[in-house]
């Protein structure tokens, strides 16, 4: 039995002197680059970003509001001073590389007709977006209050002045659900997973 484990320490120690040559290093590196090719950390933090980045990007801006002072009205008893619109995000939508043409087409794209037409090999993008409408009346403290406090003449009641009260504008209802918006173009990286080329065999 001695024998044996002296012969099997003396076969493993001589396997550890030859360690790994050169020829194995370039084997692994080239079995690397054949499977992930010469650009993969580029193309890695491309899709990351579109997969993802964008969409987080998106949820921490949130929303929008925007206010829209109403010039005063005679005509109206009761009337609306500020409008306000707030616009909620929602998912970030990549379409397929596409091109318009002049008569309003739009087609799918491929790589090779981006080169030869000199045009940018892009996706639309598109954003769900939810829209809500408040609009604001003015109404005197006076009034809000006048539980609390003895009534007063016309003028002090305007004296002590006024605040807005917010009511929810109803929308027709194609209006009142997340609509897509197109908001731009994305520039798509050649073998990205986003590629149109990505899943077909290449052809010699």
């Amino acid at each position: 039995m001695a024998e044996y484990d002296d012969a099997y320490e003396e076969e493993f120690y001589d396997e550890m002197e030859e360690g790994i040559t050169s020829e194995d290093c370039w084997t692994v590196i080239s079995s690397f680059f054949d499977t992930k090719g010469l650009v993969s950390q580029q193309l890695d933090s491309f899709d990351e970003f579109i997969s993802s980045t964008m969409q987080e990007l998106v949820e921490e801006q949130g929303q929008v509001t925007l206010d829209q002072t109403l010039p005063p009205s005679d005509e109206e008893d009761d009337p609306v001073v500020l409008r306000r619109y707030e616009l909620k995000f929602g998912t970030v939508m990549l379409s397929r590389p596409s091109v318009t043409e002049g008569d309003g087409a739009t087609t799918i794209m491929l790589p090779q007709e981006a080169r030869l037409r000199n045009l940018t090999y892009a996706s639309p993008l598109y954003l769900g977006i939810t829209k809500r409408i408040m609009e604001g009346r003015e109404r005197l403290i006076a009034d809000r209050d006048e539980d609390d406090v003895a009534p007063d003449a016309d003028e002090d009641r305007k004296a002590r002045g006024t605040y807005l009260q917010w009511e929810q504008k109803e929308l027709p209802a194609d209006q009142a659900k997340e609509e897509t918006v197109f908001i731009g173009k994305m520039p798509i990286m050649l073998k990205s997973k986003y590629c149109i080329l990505k899943d077909l065999m290449r052809r010699f």
